[in-house]
């Protein structure tokens, strides 16, 4: 497992390095880190490779996170995803036009790499084979339900999915009713 870390600070020094080649650091999340994004159960492998891009004032750093997170399916399941986003900062040596605050000239990448990980994990992760059927009630998908409507409609019925319905809110309102 990567060393935990708490700041990624890179110098401009640092970002001139970048500009011919890649620079790459391992990431990792305690489970306390992961409560922003509750769908995700785990992070692993997970590193920010960064290259940098000079510009009239500093760099535009070009930042990919990639990894596999572990996200929790619709059915409580946990599901193995594998990760990629990539996002853009501008750092410039006027602080005012740089989107990361400067420390004598030390800028921490980590609260933005956190910030771009959150932004980027998809708020659900659906198992499109788990169903939800109720008491009295199924759910189908809509190619289930047209596939339905088509056999009755070949059969010569009429496919009236919610016919039973008008009956049991009709006994429902019955029992509701104070008797006299």
């Amino acid at each position: 497992m990567p060393e935990k870390r708490t700041k990624l600070i890179l110098s401009m020094r640092d970002l001139d390095r970048g500009v011919d080649s890649e620079l790459s650091f391992p990431l990792s999340f305690e489970k306390t880190e992961l409560t922003p994004v509750p769908q995700v159960s785990r992070v692993e492998n997970l590193k920010a490779v960064m290259n940098s891009y000079p510009s009239d004032d500093g760099f535009i750093v070009k930042v990919c996170l990639v990894g596999d997170v572990y996200i929790f399916t619709s059915d409580g399941k946990e599901k193995k995803k594998p990760f990629h986003s990539e996002d853009y900062l501008t750092i410039c040596t006027n602080e005012e036009e740089s989107d990361l605050p400067s420390d004598k000239g030390r800028y921490d990448f980590l609260p933005a790499l956190k910030a771009f990980f959150y932004s980027a994990v998809p708020l659900r992760e659906n198992n499109p084979d788990y169903k939800r059927d109720g008491e009295g009630y199924r759910v189908l998908t809509q190619e289930e339900y047209l596939a339905e409507k088509n056999a009755k409609k070949e059969d010569g019925e009429t496919y009236k999915p919610f016919a039973d319905l008008k009956k049991k809110l009709a006994a429902a309102e019955k029992k509701k009713k104070p008797k006299k």
